[in-house]
């Protein structure tokens, strides 16, 4: 009975973390302002959440941006797609978990599409994508 009984709660002490995890983005972050931090997307649990910097790429002036892949606790690999491969290009090697995984954005033409990072444990994170017409793209 005993062993039943801390099992329950543990068990809802981590439905509490979930839910209190759930309700931190609507409260204001404390530290510096948000100008001054890089935003980042998440997918998940808390512990060991999918998170992906920056949260949106806008290519202005660079033919080529950054995304970097991390998920705490995770070895698996990450694949990674694109709606629109005429805006721009991904590469196809592998990447594996836990990170920090650098991935290329490669600029191609203007247009707006979604890079979607994906695990293996079903989290996704959409990275929305703005290519404009002042970009220099090499093919």
């Amino acid at each position: 009975m005993m062993r039943r009984a801390i099992s329950l709660v543990h068990a809802i002490g981590a439905a509490a973390t979930i839910a209190l995890a759930g309700c931190a983005r609507d409260l204001p972050a404390a530290g510096p302002p948000a100008a001054a931090t890089a935003r980042t997307a998440t997918a998940g649990a808390a512990s060991g959440a999918l998170l992906v910097t920056p949260a949106k790429l806008n290519f202005t002036t660079k033919a080529a941006l950054v995304l970097t892949i991390r998920e705490g606790r995770y070895h698996g690999a990450f694949t990674v797609a694109v709606k629109s491969a005429k805006v721009v290009g991904i590469p196809t090697r592998p990447l594996h978990g836990p990170g920090p995984v650098a991935l290329r954005v490669l600029a191609k033409s203007a247009g707006t599409t979604i890079v979607i990072v994906r695990d293996a444990l079903r989290h996704a994170v959409k990275v929305p994508v703005t290519v404009t017409t002042g970009v220099v793209v090499v093919q």
